[in-house]
């Protein structure tokens, strides 16, 4: 795959926006938890015990009860509209199409749309994880797992992280969503519906389904099972106070226990 949100009229590709670094690490912290779930469950799946190390790796960087990441979307921009010139077979099962198999060459990249922060981010954790068996310490860039020891890691430890490696290249999935042969104005109008189209998230209601945050993880599990009732909590941000009900917000709430 290859970076180029914007092309110009003379279809030289362009990148539409500067990569933000720090959002792409927090991605990358994201997809690294992720790994170690994955690797916990894949022994989990096969009937083998979870070595102690996975454990601890996982407690540190926080348990989360799913993880998932949005698809990838992509141009395939090497052929034409529609993809009508594509060499492959169309798959049945029951006598109905269940897939198409397709034939793709070195020169078919995949053009990404939307991304280019996840992309960057998986390369990142592969980054940290190829640093971290090479020297035996975990590296100071990326900074993706939160450790002050500089002392070399025991073989256990290295192994949990190997876990995490081959879950990553052998059992792990990434959704990529393909548009076929898009022109220089078509890449520019999905970019623009999908990153412009969508609508914010009111902070209390997102705070409300995340549990993978302590601060929200106590909220839910202690203070509105002690203290109060999910009923003294309204759903949404309160933003006109002439109809304020006097009830907690989630973003009130969150507020207050950050001390924690």
């Amino acid at each position: 795959s290859k970076v180029a949100n914007e092309r110009q009229e003379d279809g030289t590709p362009a990148t539409q926006r500067p990569l933000d670094e720090a959002h792409a690490t927090k991605l990358a912290k994201y997809i690294l938890k992720g790994l170690v779930t994955a690797a916990i469950e894949y022994r989990s799946h096969f009937g083998k015990k979870v070595s102690v190390e996975l454990e601890t790796i996982q407690k540190q960087m926080g348990e989360q009860v799913y993880l998932s990441m949005q698809p990838i979307v992509v141009n395939l921009r090497s052929c034409s509209p529609g993809g009508k010139d594509i060499q492959g077979q169309r798959m049945e099962q029951d006598g109905e199409t269940a897939c198409f198999k397709i034939f793709l060459s070195q020169r078919d990249l995949f053009y990404v749309v939307d991304g280019q922060h996840r992309r960057y981010a998986m390369e990142l954790v592969f980054e940290f994880l190829s640093e971290l068996r090479q020297n035996r310490k975990y590296p100071k860039k990326p900074k993706l797992f939160d450790s002050d020891s500089k002392e070399a890691l025991s073989s256990a430890v290295l192994a949990a992280w190997d876990e995490c490696d081959e879950v990553a290249r052998a059992f792990c999935r990434v959704a990529v969503e393909v548009h076929l042969g898009l022109g220089v104005k078509q890449e520019q109008q999905l970019f623009h519906d999908l990153n412009n189209l969508s609508k914010k998230v009111a902070t209390s209601l997102a705070l409300r389904f995340d549990s993978a945050n302590p601060v929200n993880r106590f909220i839910q599990t202690d203070l509105l099972r002690d203290i109060l009732q999910w009923d003294d909590v309204v759903d949404g941000d309160v933003t006109d106070w002439h109809n304020d009900t006097g009830k907690w917000t989630f973003k009130d709430l969150a507020a207050v226990n950050a001390l924690l």
